[in-house]
């Protein structure tokens, strides 16, 4: 098992140097009195993207790739505030794709948690701002640190994270095309969803799942 985590972890990091739009996972299943031992354990995967999907131009942001858009979609004009309580369009739009797929197999919708939704564009604003692609903030923590500072509670909770992807439709196709991700978008405990979406020259993404 220890291997296979170095493998993956190996991967992971390999893949961050070459992938130009790129994805990752992360889903814990905890309750209060084990939450210090399994907050240390996670699984990552770094899916292979088809080239139909994802389309390169020019460097933008010191070297960084960006996607062509899969499909037209409004665009947004800035990136979002992470204190805000609202909702951006790009944001709700991911939602309820999830929730397109959710009902394609048979499964309840996930209700859209502005609270959540804060907590998630905070991580997509700090990756962004200090240049990372990770599920451990080096400013805040793990997406379980994070969802207790700020007061939410829950027993089991998930997190995908992307960056490159220009359009709600393009980063919900990668999720769906990855095993892990796609686990987490169809995972029948989680109730609640929180998405966050920042745009500072290069688009990050976070969802974020209670229940």
């Amino acid at each position: 098992m220890k291997n296979k985590i170095l493998v993956l972890t190996l991967a992971l990091i390999t893949a961050l140097s070459s992938t130009s739009a790129f994805a990752a996972e992360q889903v814990y299943y905890t309750n209060y009195n084990i939450y210090d031992l399994l907050k240390n354990y996670g699984f990552y995967y770094e899916p292979t993207y088809n080239n139909n999907v994802q389309k390169e131009e020019a460097p933008v942001n010191k070297g960084a790739q960006t996607a062509q858009p899969a499909s037209a979609v409004k665009a947004e004009t800035k990136a979002d505030t992470p204190a805000a309580p609202s909702v951006s369009n790009y944001e709700r739009q991911v939602v309820e794709l999830v929730n397109v797929e959710r009902q394609k197999n048979g499964l309840a919708p996930l209700t859209l948690d502005p609270a959540i939704s804060n907590v998630a564009r905070i991580k997509s604003k700090d990756m962004s701002d200090n240049n990372y692609f990770a599920h451990q903030s080096p400013t805040y923590g793990s997406a379980a640190d994070m969802l207790t500072q700020h007061g939410i509670r829950y027993t089991a909770w998930g997190e995908n994270i992307a960056a490159g992807q220009r359009t709600p439709e393009e980063v919900v196709n990668a999720w769906m095309n990855s095993p892990g991700h796609r686990a987490n978008i169809l995972a029948s405990h989680f109730t609640k969803i929180g998405v966050g979406y920042v745009n500072n020259g290069r688009p990050h993404w976070t969802q974020m799942f209670t229940n």
